[in-house]
């Protein structure tokens, strides 16, 4: 969003934006956080877990189906993300019983701005697992326990 975007949703009472925010991508850090916060706008951040790569469970050499919109994803740019993830979870020290989605999903809350997230979900096991993310924000990063 450009300043002049969230001007004109201040101007028309709008107390809540989305935002494409997570671990890989940070743009809103630039200006759409620090704006929000300042101006008491609330963030949602939808795609918290870049499409399931965050959660760990994707390779550089996974293969997407072609109706898939990952599958449209720039090959360099997606192994260097994946090559990123993997890192990621290689050098966190995640505390037991916390996966990768969790951690990512309490990344975006302890960020300064964001007031919650729009994980994607396919699965039961999947909602519930983004569900305890909650109970594990206050161990991975106890200064945001007051969420």
């Amino acid at each position: 969003y450009s300043t002049a975007q969230l001007d004109a949703a201040i101007e028309r009472n709008i107390s809540v934006v989305q935002v494409r925010y997570n671990w890989l991508e940070r743009v809103a850090d630039e200006h759409v956080l620090p704006y929000c916060q300042t101006n008491d706008l609330g963030v949602l951040v939808r795609v918290p877990l870049f499409s399931g790569f965050l959660s760990g469970k994707y390779n550089a050499q996974h293969s997407f189906p072609a109706d898939d919109h990952r599958s449209t994803f720039n090959e360099t740019d997606r192994e260097t993300r994946v090559n990123a993830i993997e890192d990621l979870a290689t050098n966190t020290r995640l505390p037991s019983g916390i996966t990768l989605a969790q951690w990512a999903l309490c990344w975006c809350l302890h960020r300064a701005g964001p007031t919650s997230v729009i994980p994607g979900c396919k699965t039961c096991a999947q909602v519930e697992e983004n569900a305890r993310a909650a109970d594990a924000l206050g161990t991975l990063f106890p200064e945001r326990t007051n969420l």
